[in-house]
């Protein structure tokens, strides 16, 4: 008696026991969502360690707050408190009138703050404080590394904190009064005008030098798993063209998550920085400044999840997809195909899958080189790489590769489920 002969239409999958292939899934879905899951750790671990451990970095971050006019008016109304209050303006002015014009006392002293904060806004607009505002980030970045890092043998710490100093943006404006002979001001001791932002409170500095060396490891461990943890998730997924479908909207959904939860922490943390005296606006702005680096890397992570989504889309079975590959089959056909060709298109028609491998590695390298390419560098990058894999295809096609080297060049529903079980 012969065994039954299975049919060639009965799937190869349900020879495998039910067990096993179930097994597969959910471990391949458990990768797959632990690296969704572990991505924006990794944005943040990145970006975190590059700002806190980068000067040159951090002071790129911050450079373009010298410009913003929300904090330099604030930092002018700094300026003019700082003057006012270290000098009784008042009792100086009724001592230089003749008892007859006392009254003009209070009139000369709002007009000489008026000239104080004119002159403050000048100043704060010129060259000059933007060199003083990044060499001052520059000096107060050091001191936080060095605090985190244990780097050199002192820190300079006031009263316990690590701070921003931008006294001498006062003793520009006191140099621009005396030019204009307001020179009351020059008796007002250093320590009484100087203005500190503060950076970092050392009380915790042996904590914080503990999590620094855990976020320098981390920042590579997280990455590196969410990769391998993705590898393996598409690896063991006998259904990987829909697994990209949802790894993509899932990598931009979380990220978004992430983005949402920034924006609302951002504006609780610009509340509460305007309880000392800053504009909730100004603040605002200084923190959205601060993780710029961030907000973009969120963006061309949430950039790439679509992308790679859209990709698995257009290659699945729907009639929308099937009609764009049928165009884009249609427009290739048309480059001169079978003819031999020279020694590069033959080179090409041979080796098509290694060539178009090394370009999307080579896209990847530079948008890893790129650190924060931002949405708009991953669209150029995807936009490079279609146009490359396209010239690719034309030239296989024109040095005899025909279709494919055996594949079929009509596209169809089942064509477009990448390694479908």
């Amino acid at each position: 008696m012969t065994a039954p002969v299975q049919s060639e239409d009965q799937p190869a999958a349900a020879a495998k026991p039910k067990g096993h292939g179930r097994g597969r899934r959910i471990a391949a879905s458990v990768c797959l969502v632990l690296s969704v899951l572990l991505a924006p750790l990794a944005i943040v671990t990145t970006w975190t360690k590059q700002e806190l451990l980068n000067t040159d970095r951090y002071v790129a971050t911050v450079a373009p707050l010298a410009d913003n006019r929300g904090l330099t008016d604030y930092l002018a109304g700094q300026v003019t408190d700082k003057l006012m209050t270290g000098l009784n303006v008042t009792a100086v002015a009724r001592d230089s009138l003749p008892k007859r014009a006392q009254f003009l006392a209070a009139p000369l002293t709002g007009g000489i703050q008026t000239l104080v904060t004119t002159t403050a806004e000048k100043a704060l607009a010129s060259p000059q404080f933007k060199t003083i505002w990044t060499d001052a980030n520059r000096a107060a970045h050091n001191q936080v590394k060095k605090a985190l890092t244990g780097e050199g043998n002192t820190v300079t710490l006031v009263n316990g904190k690590v701070t921003l100093d931008l006294t001498p943006i006062i003793q520009a404006v006191i140099k621009r009064l005396d030019a204009r002979g307001i020179t009351i001001f020059d008796k007002i001791p250093i320590v009484h005008t100087a203005i500190r932002l503060q950076l970092f409170d050392a009380q915790g500095l042996a904590a914080a030098r503990q999590a620094t060396k855990i976020l320098v490891v981390m920042r590579y461990v997280l990455a590196g798993v969410a990769i391998i943890l993705a590898l393996v998730g598409f690896w063991l997924s006998g259904h990987r063209r829909r697994s990209a479908v949802h790894w993509g909207f899932g990598l931009a959904g979380c990220l978004g998550v992430v983005a949402a939860i920034l924006l609302i922490g951002s504006n609780v943390a610009a509340s509460s920085i305007s309880k000392n005296g800053m504009p909730q606006d100004t603040a605002l702005e200084v923190i959205k400044q601060m993780t710029y680096y961030l907000r973009l890397s969120l963006r061309a992570g949430m950039t790439a999840g679509l992308l790679i989504a859209l990709v698995a889309v257009l290659l699945g079975p729907g009639r929308a997809a099937v009609k764009v590959r049928a165009t884009l089959s249609a427009a290739f056909d048309r480059a001169p195909e079978g003819h031999g060709g020279g020694v590069i298109t033959r080179f090409v028609a041979a080796n098509r899958q290694a060539i178009r491998a090394v370009g999307v590695v080579l896209a990847l390298a530079l948008l890893v080189a790129g650190l924060t390419p931002g949405a708009i560098g991953v669209l150029l990058a995807a936009l490079a790489l279609a146009v490359y894999l396209a010239i690719v295809e034309i030239l296989a096609r024109a040095g005899g590769a025909g279709s494919g080297s055996g594949e079929d060049s009509t596209p169809t529903p089942e064509s477009g489920s990448v390694g479908s079980a």
